[in-house]
């Protein structure tokens, strides 16, 4: 069990998501994880979501998207 969860709430940012996920994959923290919670985004915040959480760069970090 990771001992920090970050949740994000995410509504149609399709413009900004990418540049969220790369801020917290750089923190200095190791083994934690991030909680994306869509909120049906009509954009493509989901679908950036996924291609980012299958390619991540930091493996001690997990990525859920709900």
């Amino acid at each position: 069990m990771k001992r920090v969860s970050v949740i994000v709430p995410t509504y149609n940012v399709e413009n900004v998501i990418e540049r969220s996920v790369k801020s917290l994959l750089s923190q200095t923290l190791h083994d934690f994880e991030i909680v994306y919670v869509d909120d049906c985004s009509i954009d493509s915040t989901y679908n950036i979501l996924n291609e980012v959480a299958k390619n991540k760069i930091r493996n001690d970090i997990d990525i859920k998207i709900i």
